[in-house]
């Protein structure tokens, strides 16, 4: 068990730290997304769905910088359900909320293998749907990405 910023005590089995400079890669089937910590601080990747709640009705990964008052960002890994993945992203704010976890997240990222994809205009209204019921912006991108940590909490 250890201390992880914004989530507090935790088995180490349900994260990952990572030092500035160095990298991780969040994968779940088919796909993946490589996150680049250029932080001056760690990282904290916390497993959200068969971790941090183990009933799978979750996103897959929490990512926050492991400091006091963190700022990250939720991660969602889908293969064709796409629509699914933001029920689960919107689902998971509203438990670690319920849950007292004191991450300041600022984007939800969908990442989907290619399947199941969502025509433009649809996309637009859902992620204004999201942000006006959460606050926080959604995203999508294509699998065996990668990304800088700053990039996406920006």
């Amino acid at each position: 068990m250890s201390y992880v910023a914004g989530f507090g005590t935790l088995s180490s089995t349900y994260f990952t730290i990572r030092k500035p400079g160095d990298s991780y890669t969040c994968s779940e089937g088919r796909a993946s997304l490589n996150v680049v910590n250029d932080e001056r601080t760690n990282l904290a990747f916390v497993q959200i769905d068969g971790g941090y709640f183990a009933d799978g009705d979750s996103c897959d990964f929490s990512v926050s910088q492991a400091v006091e008052n963190p700022t990250g960002f939720l991660l969602e890994l889908k293969g064709r359900h796409i629509l699914h993945g933001i029920d689960q992203l919107r689902t998971t704010l509203a438990r670690l909320k319920t849950a007292g976890v004191k991450v300041r997240y600022r984007k939800a990222i969908i990442v989907s293998s290619g399947a199941g994809k969502i025509p433009g205009g649809d996309w637009m209204k859902k992620q204004k749907k999201f942000h006006s019921q959460t606050g926080v912006l959604l995203s999508k991108l294509g699998s065996n990405t990668s990304i800088a940590f700053s990039y996406v909490v920006a």
